[in-house]
């Protein structure tokens, strides 16, 4: 739970963030899930015994990262 008071410190995420997470036990406890909800988020993680939920969506979020992390490097080098 250190991390994720820490995370929320230093990044001040929006409400509504969606928080993913694996189905182990300290992210399915319910200290952990009312703390994410505190937060404003929302949490998300995969079915039991299914770890390919999110198999589909990963190419876009590695895509969506370069592009993103692209974008912030050519607007530091336009500025400096």
């Amino acid at each position: 739970m250190q991390a994720l008071f820490r995370a929320v410190a230093s990044r001040r995420p929006a409400l509504g963030l969606i928080h993913h997470t694996y189905r182990e036990s300290q992210f399915c406890a319910h200290a952990y899930q009312k703390l994410v909800g505190w937060f404003g988020m929302q949490a998300s993680m995969s079915r039991r015994r299914n770890c390919f939920d999110n198999a589909p969506i990963e190419p876009f979020w590695g895509t969506l990262k370069k592009r993103a992390s692209l974008s912030s490097t050519l607007r530091h080098t336009r500025r400096g």
